[in-house]
């Protein structure tokens, strides 16, 4: 029988060859852009559970408290077209294109929103302008417009006092404890198609609104 021998230092070579490869297919995956991360605590004006989702029988109790964490990923989406010159900014986009998910935990249990194909997203951060008022806006949903899963967070200030903020910039850090979160849209609800009857929802008392600015994102999720 014919054999062919390679020699050893040709093996080790083609060794470290392989090894090579297969560390840099590791560490260049694509990575996603920066992230912002949204951060909001409350707690729940009462609500109902249908689906037993978050544990607690089918009603879940006024004053259970809730964090909501938005993560957006800047390289997803478009900009928000601003209603004029210094009235701030957004982002806003639609399936493969969403920028953001959600996740929502309440009684030490979670449930993501806006990992669907038919996910839609935007946030929006407005300041007092000649076409504007202080305002900040997020929204995930996910279904069909009419039977629509999602969580939606709106908050502006009090009367009487200041803007949130003067900066227009959504990216940017900040952190809110004092605001007017009165709005119906501060609520999330989750539907299922098969029964259209049932629902797991209820509307947010929003206590406080933190956003951590760009972060590194890692390269692989």
């Amino acid at each position: 029988m014919n054999t062919i021998r390679v020699p050893i230092s040709a093996g080790l070579k083609l060794g470290l060859v392989l090894t090579a490869i297969l560390m840099m297919m590791m560490f260049f995956r694509p990575a996603t852009g920066p992230e912002v991360v949204v951060t909001v605590t409350g707690i729940l004006y009462g609500g109902r559970d249908d689906f037993g989702i978050f544990g607690m029988g089918r009603v879940m109790p006024k004053g259970t408290p809730y964090t909501l964490i938005f993560t957006f990923d800047d390289t997803k989406g478009k900009p928000m077209p601003a209603r004029c010159p210094g009235s701030g900014s957004g982002i806003v986009g639609s399936g493969q294109f969403s920028p953001a998910t959600a996740v929502l935990t309440i009684n030490d249990k979670s449930y993501g929103f806006g990992n669907k194909p038919d996910a839609r997203s935007k946030t929006w951060r407005h300041t007092p302008s000649v076409c504007s008022e202080s305002e900040i806006g997020i929204a995930v949903e996910e279904g069909p417009s009419s039977l629509a899963s999602g969580v939606n967070i709106r908050i502006g200030p009090n009367r009487g006092d200041g803007p949130l903020t003067q900066d227009g910039d959504w990216r940017d850090a900040l952190s809110l404890s004092r605001f007017n979160a009165r709005s119906g849209e501060n609520a999330f609800a989750i539907r299922r198609p098969w029964n259209y009857s049932a629902e797991t929802m209820s509307y947010f008392s929003v206590d406080s609104i933190t956003i951590s600015g760009p972060q590194k994102a890692s390269a692989e999720r």
